[in-house]
């Protein structure tokens, strides 16, 4: 059985992109305000109303954005990956992509549809 990070601090160790996770943490927590961030299987994921929405997994080359039911949100940025069918990406790859106003604007597109 895979052994996962259990803390913020187990999934981040080592990782040399640490700014860009930051920055988008920090956005995330700063938009949705009752959002609770915890780590699940190894990913950063954040809770609305008892339930995913949102994961963080981090890569080589970047930190993925993960949208559980991405499906239903309309965006260029959205990648499908994965074996996972209303799962979509963002790639995000330096601390100033976090600053383009669409992946806040999906954020909050997000929790709107999730807690319909």
């Amino acid at each position: 059985m895979k052994k996962y990070p259990k803390t913020i601090e187990e999934v981040l160790f080592g990782f040399e992109n640490i700014e860009t996770v930051e920055k988008l943490r920090d956005l995330i927590k700063n938009t949705l305000l009752d959002v609770q961030e915890t780590v699940k299987r190894g990913s950063i994921t954040y809770v609305l109303g008892g339930k995913d929405f949102l994961r963080i997994n981090l890569a080589k080359s970047h930190v993925d954005l993960g949208f559980i039911n991405g499906t239903r949100i309309s965006s260029m940025l959205l990648k499908r990956r994965g074996r996972g069918r209303s799962w979509r990406h963002v790639e995000v790859k330096t601390p100033d992509d976090v600053e383009n106003p669409e992946i806040k604007r999906l954020i909050l597109r997000a929790s709107e549809l999730f807690q319909l």
